[in-house]
């Protein structure tokens, strides 16, 4: 089986909800039948649902920018990946922001990465260092 470049675009914490949607519209009609590369959005989370109903029928895909590693609980403000199932089909996984801003681990990367998969969703693993540290 022949490998297909990935190419994604995370939105991280930006747009109000008429310019995402304006984008969104934009990806559909400018790269919606794309061949040869798989494509991925990953709007913040108030806007998977928008993703989702706007790239539908086209060969865009929608990821979300995060999960929690429990697929559902008493985890306010989390995201379980099954939650996901059905809106999005890629999750962003240790992002280096994550990290930093946060303190993930690499033992919570690995939870993050087993719930996604065990969702039946495909984890999207970020590898790197910060802006900062590359600019050195």
């Amino acid at each position: 089986m022949a490998r297909v470049p990935v190419v994604g675009g995370n939105w991280k914490m930006n747009l109000a909800r008429p310019a995402a949607r304006e984008l969104l519209s934009g990806l559909r009609e400018r790269l919606g039948d794309v061949d040869g590369v798989e494509v991925l959005v990953f709007p913040p989370a108030p806007w998977l649902g928008d993703a989702h109903d706007v790239l539908d029928g086209s060969r865009l895909r929608v990821g979300a920018q995060n999960a929690y590693w429990e697929q559902k609980g008493a985890y306010t403000g989390e995201i379980g990946p099954a939650m996901l199932q059905g809106t999005a089909s890629h999750v962003l996984v240790g992002h280096s922001e994550r990290r930093i801003q946060f303190g993930e681990t690499v033992w919570e990367t690995g939870r993050k990465m087993g719930a996604v998969c065990a969702a039946g969703l495909t984890p999207v693993l970020a590898v790197g260092e910060p802006f900062s540290d590359r600019r050195a």
